[in-house]
């Protein structure tokens, strides 16, 4: 029976009646391993926090100086840098001036080589307002042919005229001359081109009768 009553006191569930409800004082001691950090001494945050601090190494002025003096006679290092290392040395030598250019074609826009994959275009536009400004109006052609002049000695651009063109009989002839090889823009054709101008204006107006 003794036996029964120890395992009722250990066990509360073998208990008849709900344990004393009545607030009871719970001793509490302060110094307990939970509430002191010394007890686990072995962690090593735990050690860094407790850790004293350093304490600071006070130097005495000749100290100071003979620290100075030490490393001022490393070879890489100066107390105050004169910049008279390679790179620094570098900056004040003497470079001859650079020859003078003996060739000036890519310097010059009249000399500089074109964009071989716009200029087709650009000669099917100026064959187009050539051809579209006669068809308007052919009285447009003493204009036209006068403006090419002006570019072409302005340009310093010669234009051959070729014999066949002289065969021309009128207007008509001409203007399908140009029709035919404005189906062609490209830099071989624009001398047939502008050449077939100048030749029937030619026939327009002989030399001897400017």
């Amino acid at each position: 029976m003794a036996e029964n009553k120890e395992l009722e006191k250990l066990l509360w569930m073998f208990r008849q009646h709900s344990p004393d409800t009545r607030p009871v004082d719970v001793r509490l001691d302060p110094v307990d391993a939970i509430y002191h950090l010394r007890k686990n001494t072995r962690n090593p945050y735990l050690q860094r926090a407790i850790a004293p601090e350093t304490r600071k190494r006070e130097k005495s002025a000749p100290d100071a100086k003979g620290g100075v003096r030490k490393l001022a006679g490393l070879a890489a290092y100066e107390v105050a840098p004169r910049n008279q290392d390679t790179p620094f040395l570098r900056r004040s030598l003497n470079h001859p001036q650079p020859p003078a250019t003996a060739r000036r074609e890519f310097q010059e826009p009249g000399k500089l080589n074109g964009d071989s994959d716009k200029l087709p275009w650009m000669i099917h536009e100026f064959y187009q307002s050539i051809l579209t400004r006669l068809r308007e109006n052919p009285r447009n052609f003493d204009a036209v042919v006068e403006e090419l002049l002006d570019l072409f000695h302005e340009n310093s651009i010669k234009i051959k005229l070729y014999e066949a063109y002289y065969t021309f009989q009128n207007w008509d002839q001409m203007m399908d001359t140009l029709e035919e090889v404005s189906q062609y823009p490209s830099p071989e054709t624009f001398d047939l081109f502008c050449s077939a101008l100048l030749t029937y204006y030619e026939l327009v107006y002989p030399p001897e009768q400017q």
